[in-house]
């Protein structure tokens, strides 16, 4: 996660980086893993609507802001589930210097969150309301760990 984090960070112009984003390709051009399901349409579609929103998206200042433009830009588009709005969200976060401060639950990382905690109010669960020996990691590592691991929690 790191290193694909750390492709996704390197200084480009920002429609270049909208589009690597939008593409859900890693260093080595393959399709990241949870976008390997996206319908056809919603590559385009949604690179189209981000790079339309991308004022938007350079003007927030925080993640839960860019994550917010995201949902608003491309989250009318069939077949753009949660999954896909929060990866552009933390991909597009990391070339602009913003990472979550909270682990935002969708697919997998809900499932593993109801494992864990008593009770799953929203989108996003702030670190510290999971058991301690979870607090070492960043919030983004947290929802990785519960979307890779739910099923065993």
């Amino acid at each position: 996660m790191a290193t694909e984090l750390a492709w996704f960070a390197q200084k480009q112009p920002i429609s270049t980086a909208i589009s690597r984003v939008a593409l859900a390709r890693g260093p080595n051009n393959e399709r990241l893993s949870h976008q390997r399901r996206l319908y056809k349409t919603v590559i385009p579609a949604a690179s189209l609507q981000l790079l339309a929103g991308s004022a938007r998206l350079f003007a927030a200042r925080t993640f839960a802001d860019l994550y917010f433009e995201v949902e608003a830009s491309i989250g009318n588009i069939f077949g753009a589930g949660a999954l896909y709005i929060y990866d552009t969200a933390l991909r597009l976060g990391a070339f602009r210097g913003l990472q979550p401060n909270e682990v935002y639950l969708q697919a997998g990382a809900r499932e593993g969150a109801k494992q864990v905690l008593s009770g799953v109010p929203g989108r996003s669960v702030p670190l510290s309301q999971f058991p301690t020996a979870f607090h070492s990691l960043a919030p983004h590592e947290m929802e990785n760990l519960l979307c890779l691991y739910h099923e065993c929690i």
